[in-house]
């Protein structure tokens, strides 16, 4: 953590793929990487794999339709083993959560699918 955002460190702005241990896709801010990390748990629970598959999203992600389409297949599969992890700081890009698209109740949207809050 001493070289976070150092040149000569693996932890640039964002983790990246190859260089940080265990990150299998850095996607940015899209709300691509909820669907890639529902992809990868599927895939290992079709192939009786027992691993875990963590996911970190900002909360100003969830703003996005991609994140709802994935909740809802993670859902649907009863995928088990994904845990997917919010940095809720209430901010984004362009202001507070509330003064670009307001979220709330967050928690209680996420519960609708069996995700433990």
């Amino acid at each position: 953590m001493w070289k976070f955002c150092a040149s000569d460190g693996i932890l640039g702005g964002h983790p990246e793929y190859g260089k940080v241990p265990g990150v299998e896709a850095s996607t940015g801010s899209l709300g691509h990487g909820f669907s890639m990390g529902v992809g990868f748990a599927l895939a290992a629970k079709l192939d009786g794999r027992g691993h875990r598959v963590f996911i970190v999203l900002g909360d100003g992600e969830c703003s996005e339709g991609t994140i709802w389409e994935a909740a809802l297949c993670a859902s649907k599969h009863k995928l088990d083993r994904l845990t997917l992890l919010i940095d809720y700081n209430k901010q984004q890009t362009y202001g507070t959560i509330a003064e670009v698209q307001e979220l709330e109740p967050l928690a209680a949207k996420w519960s609708v699918w069996v995700f433990r809050v």
